[in-house]
């Protein structure tokens, strides 16, 4: 997976292909306008907070708003691992690149059948939900670590 394109760029299009203003944007965030218009002109780009936002007011997916190469469109799916988890950028581009695994799945020289691409793509997204999680708890324990040997320094 990789960035075609940036956050300002994508939050015009979704704006444009929802047929809504800034300001409307402004309105149903929360957020003020002059903000978006920041994330418009590209002098800011938004916290991991406000991205889960418009992404959820615009429904669109997360990843294609930052500027990835998925489909603009949601997967409800998709969606409550990206939030039951809280995905960081990084985390959210790992497991676009394991979703993209299965779409090329080949077997004998001959694409894999609907059925098997989505058993798949099953198995490998509670992989990955297991090896994230251990990650984080790795990466907790590290802090925590430092944290009492700074005690003793």
């Amino acid at each position: 997976m990789k960035l075609i394109s940036d956050f300002a760029e994508r939050l015009r299009m979704a704006l444009d292909s929802r047929n809504m203003k800034a300001t409307e944007l402004s309105e149903l965030t929360g957020i003020n306008k002059s903000t978006i218009s920041q994330y418009l002109s590209k002098e800011y780009e938004p916290k991991r907070d406000r991205l889960k936002l418009f992404a959820k007011i615009l429904n669109v997916n997360e990843a294609w708003l930052t500027g990835y190469d998925v489909p603009m469109e949601t997967n409800n799916q998709d969606d409550s691992i990206i939030e039951e988890y809280e995905l960081s950028p990084d985390e959210l581009k790992e497991y676009e690149n394991i979703k993209m695994t299965t779409s090329t799945l080949m077997f004998n020289g001959r694409p894999a059948s609907k059925n098997d691409k989505i058993e798949l793509e099953k198995i490998l997204k509670e992989f990955f939900v297991k090896a994230l999680l251990k990650k984080r708890a790795d990466e907790e324990n590290d802090r925590q670590k430092k944290k009492r040997n700074s005690k003793f320094d």
